[in-house]
């Protein structure tokens, strides 16, 4: 990402965007966050400043209650300039302070907790929800019989239930017209955005603008949060229905959702339970799809990277995975053979497509460090060639007589949905290939996905590919990492060992397995650079024995 520059807004007249993450924090989640600041806010797996920088194209400042805080440092914040107002009493305060440190002639006030599907910005608006909803503990806005707006301020006990268009919050206006407004709210009106937006509108002609948005503050709009975080992280391929709540998956790819249909449909009821059921099937044209009912649960990966459970509802969520893991491998294999396709052919392949893309001018620094030598933290690394080069030789001594079973195949945290409070876990997106021999799909090593679960746990996977580490490149091959380490890091870790580590795998073979999997999937991340670098210094770190704790934030 580059630097944003202050971007020029309809003839030469400057905006910027204030996002406004001072007092308290509202999260609609159901699980308590591990961070209380507003500025850490997650929608998803997601850091919500990193959804509005997505929103928009231009320059992002941020109004916090401190600027000394050590997560600042992760990408999400590279590119922000920090506001610091300290404690303030309310919105109005917030954003009057933040005024004082900003001189462009529009601004954008967005909440943190507001996430606007739409970049396009054509003139000053104030902006609702563009369907109508019962009211609870929020503004909003409704119209009488001959147009005229009717603004309910969120503490109007009157107007509760009353069916209308919520506030985002989102407020474009002349900077100059905002700080007019501001000096006429009184100190009770104060805690409600919508003071101001009113006194805008009534003052100013501001127009009234209705869309689509994400509300990460509220319990009643979220569901529809938590549905368009799946959505986008599967881009075209999920579509849910709201009318039939279920989820449609569909591809051109017609042998591989074939396969997918096959696993469900074939796998015992015992396991089958742990799955979305599969419902319709549909073939049209070059594509073909199928029907799964919706599961609501947030996954492992969000509850690991935000939420504070505790040791003993963390237990419980591995008692479930233990339990599911069980009724996968604990029968006999169903075939016993050389798994050079899962390990090795499958890395030396990744290899060769690393090596190819590498070669083009904007993945220098990948070469570099993929023919040289490197410092991580000031420890001193192998080139990764010669790292890919010890792998494939610990690995083809592993994989030569493997029990292989019925499995999952990528039984990492992005695939565990998980209910938070009783620890009950779903699973979703098997690795459902055919094996040639035995013709049946979902054929896995059980070790693989030991390995997949601890490339989420120990080796922050989720971390990475949600933006969540700093890097620095200070010289050719000389290289500060940091990564984001979960508050209760420790927890996962401690239990994963009791429960798995100990009794089913070795810790150097865990070791290896691991760091191959941060090796193996470097060109399928070619979209980030920068994220292509922290999964090959991961790996690195493990395939040369080195704790996680020396890149720790």
């Amino acid at each position: 990402m580059k630097n944003k520059e202050k971007v020029s807004y309809s003839k030469g007249k400057s905006i910027i965007v204030l996002v406004t993450s001072a007092g308290t924090i509202k999260s609609a989640c159901n699980y308590e966050l591990a961070n209380n600041d507003p500025s850490f806010l997650n929608i998803g797996t997601s850091v919500a400043i990193d959804e509005i920088q997505k929103k928009s194209d231009f320059e992002i400042v941020m109004a916090v209650n401190k600027k000394n805080k050590n997560f600042y440092k992760l990408n999400p914040f590279k590119f922000i300039k920090t506001i610091e107002v300290k404690q303030t009493k309310n919105i109005i305060d917030t954003i009057e302070m933040a005024l004082l440190n900003i001189n462009t002639e529009y601004v954008l006030i967005n909440p943190i907790t507001s996430i606007s599907k739409c970049k396009k910005l054509s003139s000053p608006f104030i902006e609702f929800g563009s369907k109508m909803i019962p009211k609870e503990n929020w503004s909003s806005i409704s119209f009488m019989h001959d147009g005229t707006p009717v603004f309910h301020s969120k503490s109007d006990k009157n107007s509760k239930d009353v069916l209308s268009y919520p506030f985002t919050g989102r407020i474009l206006a002349k900077t100059k017209d905002i700080l007019i407004a501001l000096k006429e709210i009184n100190e009770f009106e104060k805690n409600d955005l919508l003071t101001l937006a009113k006194i805008l509108y009534l003052k100013n002609k501001i127009k009234l603008k209705f869309d689509d948005w994400l509300d990460i503050g509220h319990i009643a709009t979220y569901p529809q949060t938590r549905i368009s975080s799946i959505s986008s992280r599967f881009f075209n391929s999920l579509i849910y229905n709201k009318e039939r709540d279920v989820i449609i998956k569909k591809s051109k790819n017609k042998k591989k959702i074939e396969q997918e249909i096959d696993y469900y449909q074939t796998i015992p009821k015992a396991i089958k339970r742990y799955f979305p059921m599969v419902l319709n099937v549909e073939k049209k044209g070059a594509n073909i799809s199928y029907e799964m009912n919706y599961i609501s649960k947030p996954n492992l990966s969000e509850i690991f990277l935000f939420g504070k459970l505790g040791p003993n509802s963390i237990k419980r969520i591995f008692n479930s995975i233990n339990r599911v893991y069980s009724l996968f491998y604990k029968k006999d294999h169903l075939i016993k053979e050389n798994a050079s396709w899962l390990y090795s052919k499958k890395t030396t392949a990744r290899q060769k497509k690393f090596e190819q893309i590498i070669q083009e001018n904007e993945f220098f620094f990948l070469r570099n460090i993929y023919q040289h030598d490197f410092l991580i933290n000031d420890l001193k690394f192998p080139a990764l060639k010669k790292t890919f080069k010890k792998l494939l030789v610990e690995l083809e001594r592993f994989e030569k007589i493997r029990p292989m079973h019925l499995g999952h195949g990528d039984l990492c945290f992005n695939n565990i949905l998980l209910d938070p409070v009783s620890g009950q876990v779903n699973l979703i997106d098997p690795r459902a290939d055919k094996h040639q021999k035995i013709n049946v799909c979902g054929i896995v090593d059980e070790y693989y996905d030991l390995s997949k679960l601890n490339h989420s746990i120990e080796g922050l996977y989720d971390s990475i590919v949600n933006n969540l580490f700093n890097l620095r490149i200070y010289e050719e091959n000389k290289i500060i990492f940091e990564v984001y380490k979960p508050l209760e890091y420790e927890f996962y870790n401690s239990y994963f060992k009791d429960l798995f580590l100990e009794k089913k795998i070795s810790k150097n073979i865990l070791r290896i397995l691991t760091g191959n999997l941060f090796l193996s999937m470097l060109p399928l991340h070619i979209d980030n650079k920068r994220r292509m670098i922290a999964l090959a210094l991961i790996g690195s770190l493990f395939l040369n024995n080195i704790s996680m704790r020396k890149i720790f934030l």
